[in-house]
């Protein structure tokens, strides 16, 4: 008796991508966890450091809009607004610190991790001592010629003249 059930191909094919995308998503970060986890946290605090400095930014800038439009007679809340700005600003230079903090630790992890892997050091006395002993070998092997002349002389050949 024959099979009539057919194998739907676009079934299979879900549900190789399905394995694929679980075998992925489990073995993403197993060849470097460390690695993909201090990725994680220096980018939530990238983020965290920008959004700070948003909020101060934000803050300063509605103090010295609340100062401007304040009425130059009114000592007391100017002095008020004036300390909230001292303080808005000082949390601001903090948050700033802490962001080009932030992103030098970033930028480290970035050089670390596309870095080459380090190459081993050549030996560079034994190579040199070869090559002085090759070069004065050399030098007492074949004498030079005395000018330029002579040896120019010495490798031309004379040509055949086909004319005469």
């Amino acid at each position: 008796m024959r099979n009539f059930r057919k194998k739907d191909p676009a079934k299979a094919k879900r549900w190789r991508f399905l394995d694929a995308m679980s075998f992925l998503k489990n073995h993403s970060c197993s060849a470097a966890a460390s690695d993909c986890e201090e990725y994680r946290r220096i980018t939530k605090a990238r983020t965290v450091a920008a959004v700070k400095v948003k909020k101060c930014e934000d803050e300063v800038q509605s103090t010295k809009s609340a100062l401007e439009t304040l009425d130059p007679s009114n000592f007391e809340e100017k002095d008020i607004l004036e300390a909230v700005l001292r303080i808005a600003e000082e949390a601001f230079e903090r948050a700033l610190k802490e962001q080009q903090q932030v992103e030098m630790e970033y930028e480290e992890f970035k050089r670390q991790r596309h870095s080459p892997p380090p190459k081993k050091p050549r030996a560079r006395t034994k190579s040199l001592a070869k090559a002085s002993k090759r070069s004065a070998a050399r030098a007492e092997e074949e004498p030079m010629s005395s000018s330029n002349v002579e040896l120019f002389d010495s490798s031309l050949k004379s040509e055949p003249d086909f004319l005469s």
